[in-house]
């Protein structure tokens, strides 16, 4: 039998003991890791202008957010300079993620990126900020 004293604890009476035996705490909700960025490799130049973004899943994460800025302050840029992407682009491959961008970025630029994973909760956990910097454009033909 089981007697509620409160919504967060309870107690269970044995018919077989006079004793009252406290319930066991429930296990604490596992941690959220943060995903570990695959590519574009820190540090990376000449990456194609239509980007791929890879990175290690997170045990435990639901949900991911891209984040990229031209700034190293890469969180939530919204003022026009950076953009933000959610989780609905994103495919799952095992323990890898991977996300494309839809529309090409400016060539010879430089970005940084991070990763958010996201619990069913709401707990966020953030990859370290990696930069890339985006190829030349191909020089003009010479004219003939």
């Amino acid at each position: 039998m089981t007697l509620i004293l409160s919504s967060s604890s309870c107690i269970t009476i044995n018919p077989s003991s006079p004793q009252l035996t406290p319930e066991p705490e429930p296990a604490p909700a596992a941690e959220l890791a943060a995903p570990q960025l695959i590519y574009p490799k820190n540090g990376a130049r000449d990456v194609n202008s239509c980007v791929i973004f890879a990175w290690r899943t997170a045990p435990n994460a639901d949900t991911y957010t891209v984040e990229m800025s031209k700034y190293p302050e890469v969180s939530h840029d919204l003022l026009g300079t950076g953009y933000l992407y959610s989780d609905t682009g994103y495919l799952r491959l095992d323990e890898v993620a991977f996300f494309c961008l839809r529309d090409d970025l400016p060539n010879a630029t430089q970005y940084y990126w991070r990763v958010t994973a996201i619990s069913k909760d709401g707990k966020r956990a953030y990859s370290d900020i990696w930069t890339f910097v985006t190829c030349n454009p191909l020089p003009a033909p010479a004219p003939e």
